[in-house]
């Protein structure tokens, strides 16, 4: 169950962690209401004792309520579990990829902005691709226009030399 309101009026919700978003809906199959990133969520106002938990992004708390303590652990050991998988998966990702991009990393932070970086510069190659590409294309089409000029005037014994093509 969430809590919907500051008065504490609960509500049975729908909810889905999958790839380290924590995501919940009014009913299943329905719209989603919302979605919290676990990487940067903690877990709070945890008593063994109560149902209750809260998870909070920093932008976003929800607070949540479980039929019964097997259930509220349940969910909290999945939340942990889903978390500390994702940063697990984070770290080798940033371990394979740094010897790919050469960089050396110092966190997170430092990593996304020199992948960035990066693929700012990449992104700029390839609009300076494509814009030699485009005058390649234009001058292949000039080149075969000249060419097919050429052996129409040939053909019909046309002198041809002061034409000029723009």
């Amino acid at each position: 169950m969430k809590s919907t309101s500051y008065f504490s009026t609960w509500k049975k919700r729908y909810f889905v962690l999958k790839d380290n978003i924590f995501y919940y809906y009014k009913e299943k199959g329905g719209e989603l209401r919302g979605r919290l990133h676990l990487s940067i969520s903690q877990i709070k106002n945890y008593d063994p004792n109560d149902l209750r938990f809260e998870l909070d992004s920093g932008l976003t708390s929800i607070s949540l309520k479980a039929e019964n303590k097997k259930e509220r652990d349940n969910w909290i050991t999945k939340i942990k579990n889903t978390k500390a998988e994702y940063e697990t998966y984070e770290k080798e990702f940033v371990k394979r990829n740094t010897a790919i991009f050469g960089l050396e990393f110092g966190n997170v932070t430092d990593e996304i902005d020199n992948l960035q970086s990066k693929l700012h510069v990449i992104k700029t190659y390839i609009a300076i691709l494509n814009n030699l590409n485009d005058k390649i294309c234009e001058l292949v089409q000039k080149k075969n226009c000249e060419e097919e000029i050429i052996n129409v005037s040939q053909e019909n014994k046309v002198n041809i030399t002061n034409i000029t093509l723009t």
